[in-house]
């Protein structure tokens, strides 16, 4: 964990939340994002450029419950296997990724969502695309962040404190970055 995750620092002078609260405040300016620890500096709107880039195939569109994770899952004690899916209130017919994208979590292990898509994958006939999965869990906690406006650092705000919202939106980004493809 870097020295940004555990800073002590006020929230106004965290380096991803002050941009996104001036965003709240002024929103036709752009968001210039420091990655704390990369040395580089992201616009905010380049992710959901990313997003918006995204050519979705007719065949990746499904009904989505499109809020899977652990907050959602009835999980056997013994056997660890999923037994129900609760909260069905954001349904859609959308993107089959959205279902993985609360699957990635701020450290650099994927084996929930690799265990997801091991069961999915050859159930269903199609490969999950790692990198849009990744885009959508980014674009997910940078809208989490935002939504932190008017609560305290220590607030739990989603299940979050801000330091943990940082963190999260810190991996996430840099790991849509990594995964997202070059060029045309």
């Amino acid at each position: 964990m870097s020295d940004f995750c555990s800073s002590p620092e006020p929230v106004a002078t965290h380096a991803l939340w002050k941009p996104l609260a001036n965003r709240l405040e002024h929103p036709g300016e752009p968001v210039l994002l420091a990655l704390p620890g990369t040395g580089s500096n992201l616009r905010h709107d380049d992710i959901h450029g990313l997003d918006e880039a995204v050519k979705l195939p007719e065949a990746d569109r499904a009904l989505v419950h499109a809020d899977v994770g652990f907050h959602n899952l009835a999980i056997d004690a013994t056997s660890l296997a999923v037994r129900g899916l609760f909260d069905y209130d954001g349904a859609a017919w959308a993107d089959r990724h959205h279902d993985f994208r609360y699957l990635l979590f701020d450290y650099d292990g994927d084996g929930v969502l690799e265990a997801a898509a091991a069961a999915y994958e050859p159930s269903v006939g199609c490969v999950i695309s790692r990198a849009r999965v990744a885009l959508y869990n980014a674009a997910c906690a940078i809208s989490f962040l935002a939504h932190r406006e008017g609560k305290l650092p220590e607030e739990r705000c989603c299940g979050r404190t801000l330091t943990e919202d940082l963190r999260w939106t810190t991996h996430a980004i840099g790991r849509a970055l990594a995964l997202a493809p070059r060029g045309g």
